[in-house]
Parts: C-alpha cells; structure tokens; sequence
C-alpha cells in the first residue's frame, strides 16, 4: 500500500497537482475568479441581468468576448467542468490527443511522404479522432488503467483530489497573500 501511495504520489498527485495550479494561475491572469464567493455573486448577477431580453443578448455578447478572452485551454479546461472533474478530463483529454497526434504522424516516412499523404480524409480522421478523445476524457477514470499501475483506484483518485485541493489553496494563498477561507 505504502509503495503505491509514493506512486501515486509522483505518477498522478504530482502532475494533477502541477497542471491544476497551471491552469489557475492562467485563468487568473485571463482575469477568472479563484474565490468561490466571487464567482458564486457573478452567476447571480448574471441570472438578474439575464431578466431582460436585451440584457440576455448583452449577456449573451458578454460572454462570447469573455470566451474569446480567455483561449483555448482554459475553455477547453472550462468545458469540462472547471473543477476536479474538469482538470483529471483535461489532462486526459491532452494525454489522449498527443498521443494520437503522435501515432498519425509517426506513420509518415519523411516530408515528402507527409506532403503526399494530405487530404480530406486525412483531416477528417483527425476530426473524428479528437471527438473520440474528448469522450474518452469525459470517462477519464476508465482510461488511466491502462498506463499506470492502479491496483486500488480509490487510491490513486484520492491522491489526484488532495493535490488538486492543494494547488488551489496554493494558488489561492499566493493571489490573495492571506488565507482563504
């Protein structure tokens, strides 16, 4: 149990727990909120200005220049949920695509060879691979079996929750320079 633990420690805590106070730290300087009284007051001044049908279209306006705002990863992060879920998705869903990614180029003998292969089907393919790969990160806990030596899932989930809770504190330490509630 002992020799899992420091596994899990340093194949999945420490990632999970890296990638986390990452996508904080971003979303942070992309002007997000990291206190949940914050963003809790935010989504009730949303549903108060999404009274009026002018104000939902305001909203609506609103929230597409904050999409713009924020990039892709953090949206792609947020799409997932934002939270835990939201991260453990994320990262398998960048495991996953690298992968893939890697495996339809590899395949290629040179420049030439790669050159010569383009097409559509070649891109659709790539399409269709990466929707399969955002549904394969939504059911995250199935996938990472295969690439890491889980024998007590429990385990290694409650690992990957403390250091995510740990980096958000971390995070939230350092923004805020007190301690947060």
């Amino acid at each position: 149990m002992w020799l899992e633990l420091i596994k899990a420690l340093f194949m999945a805590g420490l990632p999970v727990g890296c990638v986390t106070f990452a996508l904080l730290y971003w979303a942070n300087r992309k002007g997000l909120s990291l206190r949940k009284e914050e963003r809790q007051n935010t989504h009730t001044d949303k549903a108060d200005a999404d009274s009026s049908t002018a104000n939902k279209k305001q909203a609506k306006k609103l929230k597409k220049q904050q999409k713009k705002a924020n990039g892709l990863v953090i949206n792609k992060w947020l799409s997932f949920g934002g939270g835990f879920y939201g991260v453990m998705a994320f990262v398998t869903y960048i495991h996953v695509e690298v992968l893939d990614i890697w495996a339809a180029f590899s395949q290629f003998n040179g420049l030439s060879d790669f050159l010569t292969s383009l097409s559509v089907s070649f891109f659709i393919g790539l399409i269709f691979e990466a929707f399969k790969n955002f549904i394969t990160a939504i059911i995250w806990f199935n996938y990472w079996g295969e690439y890491l030596p889980i024998t007590n899932g429990w385990l290694w989930i409650g690992v990957c929750y403390v250091a995510f809770i740990s980096a958000e504190k971390l995070m939230e330490r350092l923004y805020y320079k007190s301690p947060v509630v």
